[in-house]
């Protein structure tokens, strides 16, 4: 490998976000000129990375826990990785490794981006713990932008103007990059399908937060109304997130199967397919950075329903692509629900409004070149 060229880490959380997000990019940047490294825990696709043609280190570190031993250890054990290989670019998705990741990189010369892929738990949960240590990160966001060499990526508007509020970031050192973008050849436009059964999708891990809860209601109350003739099956469609503080039990979910309310799916890897034979999706999040789930949905054709929350708002058109419902509103979520079941042609038209508004704002390689050139503006192109 040639030594000369610039390294540039991409730091994730694991490696399967990393290749299901941020993987076109990094060959684009390889492309570039750059020697392209990943940080990132290991599930079992590290060999993958590698076989792209990119520097694999395994990152040493938990996805959860805040213990201050622990917290310490990581910072150092990053701040060894990046001292060692001294790269000209750190780009760090996820508020976790952004805090630790960001005191570790100080040490080097690397111009830091940090692109927030939600404010997560912190931000959602309302305690005396999780003030205390939102009041904390607020406080070392804001020392750590002070420094000229980090920048600020936020998926969504409302994340940006929470920062922007408490004078954390500005117009300098704080953008708006409107999530990973979604490859429109591998979720491309499929008219809704023909069968006899009307599918409704809920896309993602099997998190409280998720609203996964809200969904099962929903179900609930569309399959106890005797006016809906159709057949319809609601589906859950990801994995248990063990270790996760709103994770939903397994023995929670094969009850709600068992007594007829939902199917679940597990996790799949080709969502694809999942999307092209749902006819509805919802996604009743708490708070997203920008779902993925969403993007993807939409460019396959799928009408959406979701709340009007951070991330969510940005990816629906009220009444055009789906309905934005205001937070909490199982009711008003439930009817707009029974009204795409009741009605093909809406679903149709909202569908194909879907699918053209991802491809106009959200097409990957649209936002590939947003970061491009944003790296380009820090003189790294």
């Amino acid at each position: 490998m040639n030594n000369t060229r610039p390294k540039a880490f991409i730091v994730t959380n694991i490696d399967v976000f990393f290749l299901t997000n941020r993987k076109e990019q990094a060959q684009i940047m390889q492309e570039r000129g750059f020697e392209i490294h990943v940080l990132a825990a290991d599930t079992g696709r590290s060999e993958e990375i590698r076989q792209l043609g990119f520097v694999f280190h395994a990152l040493p570190m938990g996805r959860f826990g805040l213990g201050p031993l622990q917290v310490l250890k990581n910072i150092w054990q990053i701040s060894n990785i990046y001292k060692q290989e001294a790269p000209a670019v750190i780009h760090q998705l996820g508020l976790k490794i952004i805090m630790l990741g960001t005191l570790a990189g100080l040490r080097t010369k690397a111009v830091i981006f940090n692109t927030y892929t939600g404010l997560g738990y912190l931000f959602t949960v309302d305690n005396y713990k999780t003030k205390i240590l939102r009041r904390l990160l607020l406080l070392l966001s804001k020392w750590i932008y002070k420094n000229k060499r980090v920048i600020a990526i936020f998926q969504n508007t409302t994340d940006y103007k929470l920062f922007e509020h408490y004078g954390i970031v500005d117009q300098t050192n704080g953008h708006v990059i409107k999530g990973c973008g979604v490859k429109l050849t591998d979720f491309d436009f499929t008219p809704l399908p023909a069968g006899d059964v009307l599918r409704i999708l809920l896309p993602g891990k099997m998190l409280s937060s998720k609203g996964v809860y809200e969904f099962v209601e929903i179900a609930k109350n569309v399959k106890a109304d005797k006016t809906i003739k159709q057949q319809v099956e609601f589906q859950l469609c990801g994995g248990i997130d063990e270790g996760h503080p709103f994770a939903i039990k397994k023995e929670e979910i094969e009850k709600w199967q068992e007594n007829g309310w939902v199917k679940w799916l597990g996790n799949q890897r080709k969502m694809s397919d999942v999307y092209k034979q749902a006819d509805i999706v919802i996604l009743p999040s708490w708070r997203e950075g920008l779902p993925k789930s969403l993007l993807e949905a939409g460019a396959v054709g799928r009408p959406i329903i979701t709340y009007n929350v951070a991330g969510c708002s940005e990816v629906v058109v009220d009444g055009v692509t789906g309905y934005v419902v205001p937070f909490g509103d199982v009711s008003k979520m439930t009817e707009y629900t029974k009204q795409l079941i009741n009605d093909k042609t809406l679903r149709d038209k909202m569908g194909a409004n879907s699918c053209n508004y991802i491809k106009e704002h959200f097409e990957l390689y649209k936002i590939i070149d947003e970061n491009m050139k944003l790296y380009s503006s820090n003189k790294l192109i």
